[in-house]
């Protein structure tokens, strides 16, 4: 193109020269992305800031592209040049967060060695950070006794980290004085520990240059912190490096701010007893209060240009968390909140999702949760059921955050006879699982949606062996999982009946009968069932005494019958008490044919008996077992934190006693002494086997250990 062409058109002919833009970005740079990039901010500089006589173009966008290249090549230098000074720091400063966790570890661990008075008043302090006179007015003594002890703690403090250390121990604190203020406390047994050692390490300053022998002690006023002192004798002063590293105390450090507020709820009415707690996120000094009968609260000489977590606590719980950033010397006014109660609500309806009205849903703390609420119960100021209206809903007023179960239960409703007697009949049109459903904190309304079932039924008879009915059975029906059993009574026909109920399969066995014959089993059935035939069968007894052969003296206890491994019968177990009056006899019948072991406790837990492989036969009560007893080894059991759990205490592969523990309970056991075998579930429902070594003359202490 000609230069009159150029000057008709300059715009149109830089534009042409894109594909030699490109083509000379790629062959000084080597890569094609970046050449597109630089050849694109090329074209942008062509449209923006061309000069108005433009002679020659294609010299031109060269220098234009060659100038860009450059930029990018020192860009990039300077980026490369900035990523490697970064990790190089990233390095340093870690390495000054690990040297500084040790030495916060030494020093803390020097604080909580010191004798209870000096190490008491260290903490309030230090910790706590109180003047020497509210110390005094706290432990009830005169303010010149506090200082007197502070001196006392700096100086058996100084003590141990020379014995430690040599002389050179403030050094090795140095890296905590390297910190900034605001680095994270660390974790050592108790999130508030690294603020001790990072208080204390300003006493230590002082100490880093005090007189040994001096009397002095850094200035325990309302002020902050210490200054280095000064005229301390050369020998003693540290030089200009370890002045430099110790130079925590001389820091210029913000003027305290306050925070004001107000605890309120819903309807702004004032609640007390509210506490609330500010903390740096990363742990360290806490300061605390809690809200008066106005729902006013106070918390003083806060940090300053530092991040605070605010938390509202109601008890154990945390029902409000917040932060803020104070300025020096502000009083920040707050107020706050709360929801201490919920509304719970909600809708009962069948199988077919339809409303079921005029029936009564029962709400229980569980497991200890929702202990408030149990209170108010107690109290009569909430209820614990409620019932469905027309439309099927329920709703519970005022209850606390916490764990509950939730469900219909059945309901004792007053009915006279003709006569006039009041009895009570029970409304069982229903039934339901109760469900565990959570009430969270500071939530005002909590909705629930339970299904009842009013359509499923066990029904049928029991008869004798011969066909004849067994009128006044009390037959027991449970569901695997699911806590409680269901009771049904056969009538004069024989006939029972179990519902309504949830679907499902369920064991069904006899609780207690005609003498002398029994189910003996549980027998498996599926919801619904209304044809059930269950036939008695003939059992067989034994009697006998439990006594100290040597002395033919019976014993004060229980005497307990479990069936050996192939045996059965009604009940894991049954038990009976014997007496010394009676000479410890005992007598058990309606037992299933079978062998059976029988076992015995004193009730001194001096004494254990233990009988094995005694033979019951249909229709014959075996009368003349002898359990001899024997001085008893002791077991004391710990449930530990195991919540509830059956323990089962086995000699030689047989059970020889089994009893419930909850958490906290502690238990002497009278055992056969000996290696000992326990079986229990922990806490998740996995069992676990634990041995034992039980003696005669001690009380072998056994803790419960989880999985």
């Amino acid at each position: 193109m000609s230069s009159d062409e150029n000057a008709r058109d300059p715009l149109e002919h830089l534009l042409q020269q894109r594909a030699d833009v490109r083509r000379l970005a790629l062959r000084l740079l080597g890569d094609p992305h970046v050449a597109d990039d630089v050849a694109q901010d090329a074209m942008v500089v062509a449209l923006t800031r061309r000069p108005a006589a433009l002679q020659d173009a294609v010299a031109w966008l060269s220098r234009v592209v060659q100038n860009l290249v450059a930029q990018r090549r020192r860009g990039d230098g300077r980026r490369r040049s900035h990523e490697q000074a970064a990790a190089r720091q990233r390095a340093a400063d870690e390495q000054q967060l690990v040297d500084a966790a040790g030495a916060h570890r030494e020093l803390v661990e020097h604080v909580l060695a010191l004798p209870a008075p000096l190490r008491a008043v260290l903490l309030q302090r230090y910790f706590e950070g109180l003047p020497p006179r509210e110390i005094a007015r706290r432990q009830g003594v005169a303010t010149s006794t506090i200082s007197n002890r502070l001196s006392k703690a700096h100086r058996a403090l100084r003590e141990r980290l020379e014995r430690q250390r040599g002389r050179e121990w403030a050094l090795a604190l140095a890296p905590i004085a390297n910190l900034p203020l605001a680095t994270p406390a660390l974790w050592f047994g108790g999130k508030w520990l690294a603020g001790v050692a990072a208080a204390a390490l300003v006493a230590l300053t002082w100490l880093a240059v005090a007189p040994k022998n001096a009397d002095a002690s850094p200035p325990v006023g309302d002020g902050g912190g210490a200054p280095v002192a000064q005229g301390a004798p050369a020998d003693e002063r540290p030089d200009d490096a370890s002045r430099q590293r110790l130079s925590l105390a001389d820091q210029p450090r913000a003027l305290p701010a306050s925070v004001i507020g107000e605890v309120v709820d819903a309807t702004r009415a004032p609640i007390e007893g509210v506490v609330v707690r500010a903390a740096a996120p990363g742990g360290g000094p806490r300061w605390q209060a809690s809200s008066d009968a106005r729902g006013r609260y106070e918390l003083r000489d806060l940090p300053a240009n530092e991040l605070l977590q605010l938390q509202y606590l109601v008890g154990e719980a945390v029902y409000l968390e917040q932060a803020i950033t104070l300025q020096p010397e502000e009083a920040r006014s707050l107020r706050c909140t709360l929801t201490l109660s919920a509304r719970l609500h909600g809708v009962v309806v069948d199988e077919h999702g339809a409303p079921v009205t005029d029936i009564e849903v029962m709400l229980a703390a569980s497991r200890g949760d929702g202990a408030e609420y149990a209170r108010n119960v107690q109290r009569e100021r909430v209820r614990a059921r409620a019932t469905t209206d027309a439309a099927g809903a329920f709703v519970f007023e005022h209850v606390a955050p916490g764990r509950y179960l939730l469900g219909p239960t059945g309901r004792n409703a007053p009915k006279f006879t003709a006569d006039g007697v009041q009895i009570l009949d029970i409304d069982e049109r229903v039934a339901g699982l109760l469900q565990a459903i959570d009430v969270p904190v500071n939530q005002p309304d909590v909705h629930e949606r339970i299904v009842a079932h009013t359509q499923q039924f066990l029904a049928g008879e029991v008869v004798f062996p011969d066909g004849r009915p067994a009128p006044g059975v009390l037959l027991l029906a449970t569901q695997r999982g699911v806590g409680g059993s269901l009771r049904a009574d056969t009538d004069t026909n024989g006939r029972f009946r179990f519902g309504p109920l949830v679907a499902g399969t369920y064991r069904v066995t006899d609780n207690s009968g005609p003498k002398g014959f029994g189910l003996y089993e549980w027998l498996s059935f599926e919801a619904g069932r209304t044809d059930l035939r269950l036939v008695l069968r003939e059992g067989g007894g034994v009697a006998g005494r439990a006594v100290v052969v040597a002395q033919d003296r019976g014993m004060a206890g229980w005497i307990i019958v479990r069936p050996s491994p192939n045996g059965m019968q009604r009940a894991n177990a049954v038990a009976a008490q014997t007496s010394e009056r009676r000479g410890g006899r005992f007598g058990f019948e309606s037992l299933a044919p079978g062998d059976y072991d029988l076992s015995f406790v004193s009730d001194d837990c001096e004494w254990f008996g233990f009988l094995t492989a005694v033979q019951v036969s249909p229709r014959v009560t075996f009368a003349d077992a002898v359990v001899p007893l024997q001085p008893a080894a002791q077991l004391e059991l710990r449930a530990g934190t195991i919540p509830r759990t059956r323990v089962r205490i086995e000699l030689g592969g047989r059970t020889f006693h089994s009893l419930v523990l909850k958490a906290g309970d502690r238990k002497l056991v009278p055992v056969p002494p000996g290696e000992l075998l326990l079986r229990y579930r922990d806490a998740d429902g996995v069992e676990v086997e634990q041995a034992a070594h039980a003696q005669v003359g001690s009380a072998t202490d056994v803790e419960l250990q989880p999985r």
